[in-house]
């Protein structure tokens, strides 16, 4: 804040400042005095008058009619969306109950209008049956109707009975004015008779659920989760609320789950997709837990789950065990969460076991059937249903299903079973020739033997030697890739240790042959001291090759270790670990690996490799790997980067593996599903990891050129149109790149400059899509 002066005392002080100035001009030579100590603050003064009032704005908004098609499309261009909730239901003493709700947008401003902008909203009503000793209870809807198929046409029913909604009328609804509203059902639940009798049970937990189909369709993302309200007609305590699982745990994956154009929340799912409920073209059961596990488990079923006659779910993917039943069912997430262990069925059961699962005879009204789980125990064989299942799966006559599924040579297991491990590096010599790594594995805290014990020598133990720099990549500034092989490079050091020479070994065809002895013993603390040397053919130390640090290598050496194990029950993948010997620091990853879990499990690739620890990955997956695994010479002559080879940086891969890439891998990405919006960046990056590359990040290679034993050749690509071309494919939109400042297949020795290190074109990419700009990346991409 500036203090206000009056215009004479401001004369005042230009003169006496003038008048100090000449005195020390003419003053008499020599050295000036000290400084004399600061004058004490002046007074504050006076306030200053207040200026002129501004213009008034805009009134703020208050309401927002709907009936103006305008405000649907702006809402929708703003990120906006419609919050609704049911407040409440009213029970009269005759006719259907009344339903009251409310609508608003997202930063709580009512909305009117609904029914006359032609907006449509359905209504279903169902109640929850209690379970019994020997039956798992589950929602009825009161609202049905029966479908009838072409009992020619292979597994369709002659009838089939399906839950369904109330469509709302104009004279069903109230609009209140101020975003709230009500709505009549014309269904009184007391009454239902047809198509078939459902019994009022007003002592049980009733649900009422609400969707909106919005028009045009190109709004509908504005739509609002679909709210339901549970209550209990007679005011009682009800039959509870069987919250098996959350619509937030499936958001993990799918981001926001939407079927059916704006159904979106798995509670309202259960009011149609019930034990009432059949398919009648396919004669598919359609109950959600059964479709769930059938749509999730297609890679486990004998036969397609298939229903309406074209919804085919052979093709769906699923990124983690089907049989890690918590990833879903989880009482830290929902009370019931956990009820499926005591309560399975064969429905339930049989959405994966489909070769297990005996469809009874369909009910001649209503087409439904009373399903069997098909046994053979030792010869004992025997059809059982929903009781029987309860009564011997109890945990004791046999397990229930989490311990059913123990015994399967699972990831889920492996995992489990790795957590008994620990891998350690504790330290490395790397001036010694050959330089050392000294490593252990505890196994439930002891030292465990990693070259006698039968899990380690039936498994696989690695050790990587690689270079930590901003952007790893394994070479040299000279221009060297220090470690190439025949076809590919990029790699780092990696040692096999069950590939060391035992001498105890005796090759039964070269008996007489003595095999060197570089298996190392065990030191006292347990650990083992490995010898960094590239072992040639075993039975000529002649051709064994000392590894050394290149002269001119920059950033950090990098040791990683990782163990795949066998036991009599299967593989174990205990968590992998990265050592820096000169304390360098691990890159940073664009990526959370626990937003990778959500979907994964636990990440790992390579049978047990890099497991829950992708830093392992760099040392092979770098901007210097490139191979031909694309299925060329087809390669298309117009396309500026297929040029027969791929890049297999770490981002490209996930990028082009998610986006279910048709050519990469050989196709084997092609059968790839992301379950949920591919365009969010957010879903696997860290806040800004995702706008452009990051700054001294290496051009990705495309294309290894005359040498896999040097980068300076590679033809290449620069570093964020290397990934963004991972998805946005199109001719034009690479020349928009191009216009932009991206290189495509260049060689890399331009990219630096003669130099080694990156010194690229300058992408002008962040001047539009950086953070904040006019095309932000994460905005795009919604």
């Amino acid at each position: 804040m500036f203090r206000k002066i009056k215009r004479s005392q401001f004369k005042n002080a230009l003169a006496a400042g003038l008048l100090g100035l000449l005195l020390g001009m003419t003053g008499c030579g020599g050295d000036n005095g000290p400084q004399g100590p600061a004058g004490a603050t002046g007074p504050t003064g006076p306030q200053g008058p207040t200026g002129p009032g501004g213009t008034s704005g805009p009134p703020p908004v208050t309401l927002l009619d709907f009936s103006d098609p305008a405000i649907g499309q702006q809402m929708l261009a703003d990120g906006n969306r419609m919050v609704a909730a049911i407040t409440g239901v009213e029970i009269p003493a005759t006719g259907g109950f009344v339903v009251n709700f409310e609508v608003e947008d997202s930063a709580g401003i009512p909305i009117t209008g609904l029914m006359s902008a032609g907006l449509g909203m359905r209504f279903t009503l169902a109640k929850l049956t209690a379970n019994s000793a020997q039956t798992f209870g589950g929602w009825r809807s009161y609202k049905n109707q029966l479908a009838t198929g072409d009992v020619a046409g292979g597994d369709a029913l002659a009838k089939a009975l399906q839950a369904t909604y109330e469509r709302a009328t104009a004279d069903q609804v109230v609009d209140n004015g101020d975003g709230t509203y009500q709505f009549t059902f014309a269904l009184d639940p007391r009454t239902v008779t047809t198509p078939v009798a459902i019994t009022y049970e007003p002592s049980l937990t009733h649900r009422v659920g609400m969707q909106f189909d919005l028009s045009p369709r190109e709004i509908r993302p504005i739509a609002p989760i679909n709210p339901v309200f549970d209550f209990v007609p007679d005011g009682g305590a009800g039959s509870g609320h069987r919250n098996i699982v959350t619509t937030e745990t499936c958001n993990g994956c799918h981001d926001q789950l939407t079927v059916h154009g704006s159904r979106n929340n798995t509670d309202y799912c259960d009011t149609c997709h019930n034990k009432g409920t059949r398919d009648v073209v396919n004669g598919a059961l359609v109950d959600l837990a059964h479709l769930v596990h059938a749509i999730h488990g297609a890679g486990n079923r004998t036969t397609p789950y298939i229903v309406g006659g074209s919804h085919d779910f052979s093709d769906v993917g699923y990124p983690n065990d089907v049989t890690d039943c918590a990833v879903c069912h989880n009482s830290s997430t929902t009370a019931d969460g956990d009820k499926w262990e005591t309560n399975i069925s064969a429905e339930a059961c049989g959405a994966c076991h489909d070769d297990r699962l005996v469809t009874g005879t369909p009910n001649a009204v209503t087409g439904l059937s009373q399903y069997f789980m098909h046994h053979d125990l030792a010869g004992n064989v025997f059809d059982a249903d929903n009781p029987t299942c309860v009564l011997c799966h109890d945990n004791v006559a046999a397990p229930l299903g989490e311990a059913a599924h123990a015994n399967l040579d699972t990831n889920k297991n492996r995992f489990a079973a790795g957590k008994d491990y620990t891998l350690q590096v504790l330290g490395a010599n790397l001036t010694l020739d050959p330089m050392t790594i000294d490593v252990r594995v505890m196994r439930n805290g002891v030292a465990a033997d990693i070259f006698a014990d039968a899990e380690f020598l039936a498994g696989r133990q690695y050790l990587y030697l690689g270079w930590s720099s901003e952007e790893m990549y394994n070479g040299d500034e000279a221009g060297n890739v220090t470690f190439p092989t025949d076809t590919r490079q990029g790699y780092s050091f990696s040692m096999n240790l069950q590939d060391i020479p035992d001498g105890s070994v005796i090759d039964p065809l070269f008996p007489l042959v003595t095999y060197p002895d570089n298996r190392p013993a065990q030191n006292p603390d347990g650990s083992f001291t490995i010898a960094l040397v590239n072992y040639g053919a075993a039975e000529d130390p002649a051709d064994d090759i000392n590894v050394t640090i290149p002269a001119a290598m920059s950033g950090d050496p990098m040791i990683s270790f990782d163990n795949r194990l066998q036991s009599a029950t299967g593989r174990i993948y205990p968590k992998s670990v990265v050592f820096y010997p000169t304390g360098g620091t691990p890159r940073q990853l664009a990526v959370a690996e626990a937003k990778c879990n959500v979907c994964h499990g636990t990440i790992n690739n390579h049978g047990g490799r890099g497991t829950d620890n992708l830093q392992v990955c760099f040392n092979c997956h770098n901007s210097e790997l490139s191979t031909s695994w694309t299925p060329f010479p087809q390669a298309d002559p117009l396309d500026p980067i297929d040029k027969g080879y791929e890049s297999v940086s770490l981002a490209v891969a996930v990028h082009k593996t998610h986006a279910a890439d048709m050519y990469y891998r050989n196709g084997g990405a092609a059968g790839v599903t992301f379950p949920g919006n591919i365009a969010k960046c957010q879903t696997c990056h860290v806040a800004g990891s995702y706008n452009t590359a990051r700054e001294g990040a290496r051009a990705l290679t495309v294309n290894n050129g005359a040498s896999t034993a040097v980068w300076a050749d590679d033809l290449a690509n620069s570093p964020t149109a290397g990934i963004c071309t991972n998805c946005h494919t199109s001719t034009d939109t690479q020349a928009h790149m191009k216009q932009n400042g991206a290189w495509f297949d260049e060689v890399k020795d331009n990219f630096t400059a003669g130099t080694g290190l990156p010194i690229y074109p300058a992408e002008s990419c962040a001047v539009c899509h950086g953070a904040g700009r006019v095309a932000e990346t994460a905005k795009m991409h919604q």
